[in-house]
């Protein structure tokens, strides 16, 4: 969303405090960003532009043995074609996530999730749990650009982000590697570390979070 104002003309006092003010202002939102840490997808090419997103797929489009007409969770383990905030794939301490990031080939929802993995070496396998769930994001088609969404969702170092849907248009296809673990049926929240079996997807899933450090 943009705002746009008016410029009123000032008298040189006024105009002083109005300086002031920015500047007080300038230092409270710099103290605030150098406080939130980002992990995930960074979302940004070198040269500062948006990373664009060009697929949509559903479950069975990216592992032939699912169900496309049921939904999965996507575990993004690697961001190799975008690289990752401070290399942040995973979040780095606990916290508490205040915004998601992402961009979107078309218009869709998923269901936020955060997940522990271990034994994922780069490979097609590795093992997964669901620890936490939070809100339903439904997004809007915008290739090009970021969309932020505003939750409240505590994080724990070592979480990885994770969706669960049918299909999702928020994916960079480009490198060909292990990007996402793919499970069908769903994972539960009380469901131990479990293995993907060779399901997988070998595209960059373009969601970042922002979150505050505890």
């Amino acid at each position: 969303m943009t705002i746009r104002g008016t410029r009123q003309g000032l008298g040189a006092k006024a105009t002083l405090l109005a300086c002031a003010a920015a500047a007080i202002a300038l230092l409270g939102f710099t103290a605030s960003a150098q406080a939130l840490t980002k992990f995930g997808s960074d979302l940004h090419n070198k040269d500062g532009s948006v990373v664009q997103a060009n697929g949509t797929r559903n479950c069975q489009q990216d592992a032939n043995a699912l169900d496309a007409s049921k939904p999965c969770d996507r575990v993004a383990v690697q961001f190799l074609d975008t690289g990752s905030p401070s290399g942040n794939i995973k979040a780095p301490k606990d916290g508490v996530i205040k915004r998601l990031n992402l961009v979107a080939q078309n218009k869709g929802s998923f269901k936020f999730e955060l997940a522990k993995v271990k034994k994922f070496h780069g490979g097609d396998n590795g093992k997964a749990k669901i620890v936490d769930r939070g809100d339903k994001i439904k997004y809007k088609k915008d290739p090009s650009h970021i969309q932020t969404f505003h939750v409240n969702q505590k994080v724990s170092k070592g979480d990885y982000l994770t969706i669960k849907g049918k299909k999702t248009s928020l994916l960079r296809c480009q490198s060909g590697s292990t990007e996402q673990l793919l499970y069908q049926p769903v994972l539960g929240l009380k469901d131990p570390f479990t293995s993907n079996i060779g399901h997988r997807s070998n595209c960059t899933l373009l969601l970042r979070a922002v979150y505050k450090k505890g």
